[in-house]
């Protein structure tokens, strides 16, 4: 079998050498520039994967409402009227994005950070746009709910709201974001309504 290189170098029979001596000149030319600079791609490729910085991709991988443990239960710095919780053996038992408005009831997503290293921590923020929560302490109303945390590229982990109060079975429209860097890398909508 002929190989491209070999066939764009090679003579024609059908033509007389004389005719094809600078033909072949230019091809043979033509051929080294095409070899010379795709080894220079090659080699430009090979450097900059090595000294390329740590990238980030965000994989959402599940959505709906959440069953789990709670493990852990604190304050929100940035918001002392909204508890952060942390759970174990979570997982999505049902996909959805109508959720009823029942205490205990948990809904957002599961995710993945994709990078390098692995289990290299990722500072993210999780933005919760909810339909107008009351804080009991000082009588005001969040419609924003933000708080920043650090994840592990390359474990699967949630972003996550629960009903754990009376005062939270507020039914509309709750919007779960992770912003990374500034920008938006994933959300999810979902609509609570009243049982």
């Amino acid at each position: 079998m002929t190989s491209i290189v070999e066939f764009l170098a090679t003579p024609s029979p059908l033509r007389q050498k004389t005719q094809n001596a600078p033909k072949r000149m230019k091809m043979k030319k033509d051929i080294t520039t095409f070899v010379s600079f795709s080894l220079l791609l090659l080699c430009s490729a090979c450097v900059s994967s090595k000294t390329k910085t740590p990238g980030e991709t965000f994989e959402m991988i599940d959505y709906g409402i959440i069953t789990g443990e709670i493990v852990t239960k604190r304050e929100l710095p940035s918001n002392p009227a909204f508890t952060y919780s942390e759970s174990s053996n979570t997982k999505v038992e049902k996909q959805t994005t109508i959720i009823p408005a029942r205490l205990g009831t948990r809904f957002g997503f599961f995710y993945m950070i994709h990078g390098e290293p692995k289990g290299r921590l990722v500072p993210i923020d999780l933005v919760y746009h909810v339909p107008g929560l009351r804080n009991p302490k000082d009588g005001k109303v969040h419609t924003l709910i933000k708080h920043s945390e650090r994840r592990k590229a390359g474990t699967e982990t949630y972003a996550a709201f629960i009903f754990m109060k009376e005062r939270d079975l507020v039914p509309g429209t709750y919007l779960i974001q992770i912003v990374y860097q500034g920008s938006v890398v994933l959300e999810k909508t979902f609509t609570i309504v009243q049982q």
